[in-house]
């Protein structure tokens, strides 16, 4: 039996592109993941980016913390 592959039926538009968020590259790499997915807007990573002074505390501090709030939001 195939399998039918059909459109995005949510109506969902994944973002397109790929932004300078961090000038870290790691980190901008990761920003710009989280962004693409649809799971972040823009201002998200940017106010993320602006808060992450490198990768000793991009994930522990500022990451978890937004991932709180919109877990928070749900």
């Amino acid at each position: 039996m195939k399998e039918h592959i059909t459109e995005n039926q949510t109506n969902f538009a994944f973002p397109i592109g790929y932004f300078p968020f961090h000038k870290d590259k790691h980190i901008n790499f990761q920003l710009n993941r989280w962004h693409s997915l649809g799971y972040w807007t823009k201002a998200d990573a940017r106010r993320a980016a602006a808060c992450i002074q490198g990768v000793s505390d991009w994930k522990r501090d500022e990451l978890l913390a937004l991932a709180e709030q919109m877990d928070a939001e749900d």
